[in-house]
């Protein structure tokens, strides 16, 4: 594609995501845009017909050309997608990818692209959708950290993502609301009956969405499970894998999150006590990628997450990872993104934002103030990280659907999580069976070839 071309088609793709066309519309015809943009006709009439061959425009014989109604479900090789449009670094990384990287385009409207940004647990249960990068990363010089890594290749040693930035998870509190409702000092070690005790104590005065940032999601139930030495499932060195969704670890973090929304007084039904009011609450289960956000941060103070067992410290780490989708056909712009994220401009760009903790060791030194007891803490915390090993959407499903039923309902927790559990055994063991991999190496081929969507997860 000529650079012509390029600015033209990119111009377009620009204004959909402005708004200045809606789904079902009918798009200009070649000729006008060529007069408004000022090049030829035949450059126009290139770039239109590029956007209707990636499925973005629809071309109705006699009618003309239209928007097409699902145009943000299309995934075009060159589109590079944030998994939020709120990242505090967009902009900045969209300028410099411009400048560095222009083969690529940065989209905000586009729900997935061939270049991609995604969260931890999206990343693990899509993992056959992407490219092994590990071509492209070498790290014989221990300049990046090791750590974060682990729960991204799978029994083969593929390498589906590369963390980008991480960060543990620790507890922050705003003293004056514990004082003012009575709540002395944190112990240094504090437990987790401690925590859920100050949580019913404040629950006396105050609503919930003023206490903690208690979610019914995947990702906060992992911290609970986490912190009590559970897991959802563990990979053996052999590559098979073992469901542990019902192991006695893993059902005293369901205890603990039982606990929790007891003292929190939410009832059955799912809960998302909203993020955007965090700066109000009393406690805050914090990585570093939130606590930029926070408006006043010499109103909080940092500790530990509570121990929920003496005999375990995991914390599930927060991870934002880079991806490449199969569907890549340039493998040398594929190294050229690896290397452009992971390089020094990109990296300090990162940890000058103070946003999480940047994969380059420099940055991180950079990014983190040793003087600062919040990253200090974030720092000592960081060596306990854990990521889990859920590597399918059905798995997820399955535990996901187990949990909030063990947490949320009546029925005794260890009844609900056997039954599920025992559904992931039987999907596990079915996918030992040669035909049945076959099977999904064909669905996912074709699912790649058709541009199928994934089923989306707040993660």
């Amino acid at each position: 594609m000529n650079d012509k071309n390029s600015q033209v088609r990119n111009y377009l793709l620009d204004l959909l995501e402005n708004g200045n066309w809606q789904p079902g519309d009918k798009f200009p015809g070649a000729r006008q845009l060529a007069q408004e943009l000022g090049v030829s006709f035949l450059i126009t009439q290139q770039a239109v017909n590029g956007l209707v061959q990636d499925g973005v425009l629809v071309s109705v014989p006699r009618r003309g050309v239209y928007v097409r109604k699902l145009w943000k479900a299309r995934r075009i090789l060159n589109h590079f997608v944030p998994f939020s449009t709120k990242l505090p670094y967009q902009n900045d990384l969209a300028a410099l990818m411009g400048s560095e990287l222009p083969e690529l385009r940065c989209c905000t409207k586009f729900h997935t692209g061939v270049f991609e940004i995604r969260p931890t647990l999206s990343v693990q249960c899509n993992r056959n959708s992407y490219l092994d990068l590990s071509p492209f990363f070498q790290d014989s010089d221990g300049l990046y950290f090791s750590r974060p890594f682990s729960g991204f290749r799978d029994e083969k040693g593929r390498l589906f993502g590369i963390p980008f930035l991480w960060s543990p998870r620790i507890m922050l509190c705003r003293m004056e609301v514990l004082k003012k409702y009575g709540i002395g000092k944190i112990p240094e070690n504090w437990s987790f009956d401690d925590f859920v005790q100050m949580v019913s104590t404040l629950r006396q005065h105050i609503s919930a969405e003023k206490i903690c940032n208690y979610s019914d999601v995947m990702s906060f139930y992992m911290n609970m499970i986490s912190g009590a030495g559970g897991a959802i499932i563990e990979r053996h060195k052999n590559g098979k894998f073992e469901v542990k969704l019902d192991s006695s670890k893993t059902l005293q973090g369901i205890e603990a999150l039982r606990k929790l929304r007891c003292a929190l007084d939410v009832g059955q039904k799912a809960v998302a006590l909203s993020l955007q009011d965090k700066d109000d609450m009393a406690f805050l289960i914090a990585d570093r990628e939130c606590v930029c956000t926070l408006k006043n941060k010499e109103q909080w103070q940092a500790f530990k997450l509570p121990s929920i067992s003496r005999n375990s410290h995991k914390i599930f780490q927060s991870t934002e990872l880079i991806c490449v989708r199969r569907e890549c056909t340039d493998l040398l712009l594929a190294e050229k993104f690896v290397k452009f994220m992971l390089g020094e401009k990109v990296q300090n760009m990162i940890a000058d934002t103070r946003y999480g903790i940047p994969i380059l060791r420099s940055a991180a030194d950079r990014s983190l103030d040793m003087s600062d007891p919040t990253d200090r803490l974030f720092f000592e915390e960081s060596q306990f990280t854990t990521t889990g090993n859920l590597d399918a959407r059905e798995l997820l499903s399955f535990a996901y659907g187990g949990i909030f039923e063990a947490v949320t309902g009546d029925e005794a927790p260890e009844k609900v999580l056997r039954s599920y559990a025992d559904s992931m055994r039987l999907i596990c063991s079915m996918r030992e069976n040669q035909n049945f991999r076959r099977a999904v190496h064909l669905y996912e081929r074709d699912a790649a070839a058709f541009n199928l969507e994934a089923i989306a997860y707040d993660m």
